[in-house]
């Protein structure tokens, strides 16, 4: 005779699915709890309002009409009693996708400014929790550029640095009577070398065979070039053997 046992766990699920925004408590931070000083009125209360961030310098994430234009420093200003506004000078405008024509210039030149009053139309909202700054433009004002442009004012020559990657492939044999045993080893490299705006490039591979106690290895060096970026006519310049082994130099 045997027992058989079976449990469930739908209830506690039901209730779980039941509950609704309103049934979890509330929180209120108070801030008699913090001693000493340093840290001024309001310093917790302001957790009791949801995204409320305080004025300040973050480094967001910046978008504008659900495309990212940058990640920079932002100094956020108090403006009234509970509100403040993303501080945006000259620079980031010049960066971004909106028409200067439509930038009031001569307000920028003073000091920076929220979008509001720096593009007619334009609305900002901070995600705090998530440090993204979400700017809305009317869509007459932006200019017509392709689906992941960057601006040249964003471009940079990356980090200094070398890789080397590899695939192996290895194949083996055994006979038995007259036929030999045989062994083929087969491995290619695709190495390079990073330093400001040059690219070294070096595609190798290594070859080994051994068949009935005969054996013959050899190197060989495919292709070997060096890339340098010329950002001052959007080019690139080649030095080596191109795709089809010619000797080429091009911008």
């Amino acid at each position: 005779m045997g027992l058989f046992y079976c449990n469930f766990g739908v209830a506690p699920l039901l209730i779980a699915d039941e509950l609704k925004e309103d049934d979890f408590q509330e929180f209120t931070f108070d801030d008699s709890l913090l001693l000493g000083g340093g840290y001024g009125e309001s310093y917790l209360a302001r957790f009791n309002t949801v995204g409320q961030a305080t004025p300040g310098k973050y480094q967001v994430d910046i978008y504008i009409n659900g495309t990212r234009v940058s990640r920079q420093i932002v100094d956020f200003v108090k403006e009234g009693e509970n509100e403040i506004y993303p501080c945006l000078d000259a620079n980031f405008w010049k960066i971004s996708p909106v028409i200067s024509t439509y930038i009031n210039q001569e307000l920028l030149d003073k000091q920076c400014q929220a979008p509001e009053l720096t593009v007619n139309g334009a609305t900002a909202k901070f995600d705090v929790e998530r440090l993204k700054l979400d700017i809305t433009i009317p869509q007459a004002y932006m200019q017509k550029s392709p689906r992941g442009y960057v601006h040249p004012e964003l471009w940079n020559m990356g980090e200094t640095a070398g890789y080397i990657s590899y695939n192996t492939n290895l194949y083996q044999t055994n006979s038995s009577g007259n036929g030999g045993d045989m062994r083929a080893f087969y491995t290619g490299f695709n190495s390079g070398v990073n330093i400001g705006l040059w690219r070294l490039r070096n595609q190798s591979s290594y070859n080994y065979n051994d068949y009935d106690s005969s054996s013959k290895d050899n190197f060989n060096s495919i292709r070997t070039y060096a890339m340098r970026a010329l950002p001052n006519i959007e080019s690139e310049l080649l030095l080596g053997p191109n795709s089809d082994n010619k000797c080429t130099t091009h911008g």
